[in-house]
């Protein structure tokens, strides 16, 4: 089984919080849609005083745009009327405050507007000028921290408005990077990482805002990019930094005030992304502070936050209407002001909390050596006698072919000695990974999948070594992770029952896992139906207790319902099936193999199902679904081979 990872950049990005939001249709020009912001009073004409003589007002038609843009029918309508053309024009404006509320402008845009605005404002070369301005910037910031007296009214206006224009410019290019790989690229030509390390650097004394965004845009940009790692080969002290903050050294990133507990998270998600430029000696101390920086989250009390979260909705939807005079308007934004700063609060502390079990799924997600001896029996060709031939004197020459795959164990892995130092790490993830209800809190069923997936990887790198063993009472979380399976449907269903799958390959061989009727039952019903994925981690689960010896009973019954869901299960559980199948009964002195696959004639089924079988193989196309299409092809070769191997085992 292979662990839960993402496998690029762009999928990776869907399952963390995205700056762009959702992206909708894109933009369509058309004459009667223009005609249409004609009769819309005052849409146009404040696009239009972007270009006006008078400072003044280009920098508040810049700052009523910000709000406007939040709205999806006002944004289409500006977006037809060219309002990214206009603002782009702002970033060279030589008013500061112009070119600030334009920044600020195009930040918001980006945001609400999703991948298309993004796209159109790349397309417009956004980033030459936005990039033109970061050295100007960094250098205003600089000689903030100096304190250096200022010379004139403009440098006056530049050191005051430096760290809103740097947070403004940041963001802006955070979410195009979000976006674009294109944008990436670019942005990776200019002298950006420093800059954004000198924000981050707790020595600099730089509003908690901007130190957040430029960290949220560092952990970006250093993703599956290596010409941006050469930055962190040629200064080895953005590392120690990093790692300094990751591991709590700096007490004002420590506490879960306005969220700055993130930069730990992030810290370590950056180092994560940079992990090859450290030299294998130190990997250990950089493993170390990773985890560190995701681990101290991980406490955050999410019960306790959906309380809160629920009283704060109650009091509000009670709020009485004041009493008041005549002609008195009423402000009721700021009735509910300190309401909503709570809810906010809440939901940036528990993204946080997803960030954090998502970067400890990829620092565990990175596969063991592994030996997979039905898989490796031959190399996939054309011919299939050829490959059953080779096949065949592949696995005579074999002396190992019946081992589990397992075996091999990984030389110097710097996380195991960390799991043995965290023995609480997994109870803490299947804490929460407990199925919450809260009608006001919408990231409950991603931050359970993720602490899933987490515990999943942790798990499947455990798999055959004895860190796992210093957890207290591993077995326990089998009969957790159960009753949570029971509880769930969908993307969770799927997510815990592969966390079950990694536990029972984990504890495979130490008696640990006794599985009940019931359980087995389920197992073998979710094996046969609903989505294929929960199917084929269900088979993979059962492919595990089967191999058990001493339970012949159990292991009737599973061989039983792998084997006769053969002919109609989809190609992908047919797949999973099979290389249990194999594995399992891949020798003649198990206990169960005279009774159950002898006695069974479980070898006339197969053979009789090779050519069924290989007729559903040819359905599934070679160019849409080609891993699947050669996995599939290399089962059946592996069929091929382990009939003849199981017609002569015992001869």
């Amino acid at each position: 089984m292979g662990k839960s990872t993402n496998s690029t950049k762009k999928t990776a990005r869907k399952h963390r919080t995205d700056p762009t939001g959702l992206s909708g249709p894109p933009v369509v020009l058309s004459s009667s849609s223009l005609q249409q912001q004609e009769q819309t009073p005052g849409i146009l004409p404040i696009v239009k005083k972007l270009a006006s003589f008078s400072p003044e007002d280009r920098a508040w038609a810049a700052t009523a745009l910000s709000n406007l843009v939040l709205d999806q029918d006002t944004r289409k309508k500006l977006l037809s009327g060219g309002l990214v053309d206009a603002l782009l024009r702002l970033l060279s404006d030589p008013q500061v405050e112009v070119a600030l509320e334009g920044a600020g402008a195009l930040r918001n845009l980006a945001v609400v507007g999703g991948e298309d605005v993004c796209k159109e404002m790349f397309k417009k070369n956004v980033l030459t000028p936005l990039l033109a301005l970061t050295p100007k910037i960094s250098e205003w910031i600089a000689k903030v921290l100096s304190g250096e007296p200022t010379t004139d009214k403009t440098e006056q206006t530049q050191r005051r408005v430096a760290f809103d224009f740097a947070e403004q410019v940041v963001a802006l290019l955070w979410s195009l990077s979000e976006t674009l790989d294109d944008a990436v690229k670019t942005i990776t030509t200019s002298p950006i990482i420093p800059f954004l390390m000198d924000i981050i650097n707790p020595a600099h004394n730089v509003p908690w805002s901007l130190v957040q965004v430029a960290a949220q845009c560092l952990n970006t940009l250093t993703e599956d990019n290596i010409p941006c790692h050469n930055y962190f080969t040629s200064h080895p002290e953005y590392t120690t930094l990093l790692a300094s903050i990751a591991s709590g050294t700096v007490q004002a990133y420590t506490v879960w005030d306005e969220n700055r507990i993130l930069l730990r998270a992030l810290s370590a998600g950056i180092l994560y992304n940079v992990r090859s430029t450290v030299p294998e000696e130190q990997q250990h101390q950089l493993y170390v502070a990773m985890v560190s920086g995701v681990t101290s989250t991980l406490d955050y009390d999410v019960p306790g936050a959906i309380q809160t979260a629920a009283n704060v909705a109650k009091a509000m939807s009670e709020t009485s209407m004041p009493d008041m005079k005549d002609g008195e308007e009423m402000d009721v934004s700021k009735m509910n002001e300190k309401e909503n700063h709570k809810l906010q609060s809440i939901g940036s502390n528990l993204e946080t909390l997803q960030l954090s079990l998502e970067i400890l799924s990829n620092i565990f997600s990175d596969d063991m050596p592994n030996s997979d001896a039905w898989e490796d029996a031959s190399q996939t060709s054309n011919d299939d006698e050829e490959e059953v031939d080779e096949a065949i004197t592949m696995m005579e020459n074999d002396t190992d072919v019946h081992d589990s795959g397992m075996d091999i164990e990984p030389s110097n892995d710097p996380r195991l000695p960390i799991l043995q130092s965290h023995p609480t790490l997994l109870a803490t993830l299947l804490r929460l990974s407990i199925p919450q209800q809260a009608p006001t809190l919408t990231r409950l069923q991603n931050l359970q999948n993720r602490a899933l997936t987490a515990l999943t990887n942790i798990l499947s790198t455990s798999a055959g070594q004895k860190a796992l063993m210093a957890t207290p009472n591993p077995e326990q979380l089998w009969v957790e992770l159960f009753t949570i399976a029971q509880q769930s449907n969908g993307e969770t269903l799927e997510a815990c029952v592969g966390a079950l799958w990694a536990l029972a390959r984990c504890l495979e061989g130490t008696g640990k896992i006794i599985p009940t009727v019931e359980q087995i039952d389920r197992l073998c019903e979710g094996a046969k139906q609903g989505d294929e994925a929960v199917q084929s981690k269900c088979v993979g689960v059962l492919g595990v207790l089967a191999k058990v010896q001493g339970n012949v009973e159990m292991n009737r019954k599973i061989g039983h319902t792998l084997v006769n869901h053969l002919p109609t299960a989809p190609v992908t559980v047919v797949i999973e099936i099979l290389n249990a199948l194999f594995d399992i009964y891949a020798d003649a002195s198990y206990d169960y193999d005279l009774p159950v696959f002898v006695e069974g004639r479980f070898l006339k089924t197969l053979m009789e199902l090779i050519p069924v079988l290989r007729t559903k193989v040819k359905t599934v196309d070679k160019r849409r679904f080609r891993d699947v299409r050669e996995a599939a092809d290399l089962a059946i070769v592996n069929l091929r081979a382990f009939v003849e191997y199981k017609r002569t085992e015992r001869a």
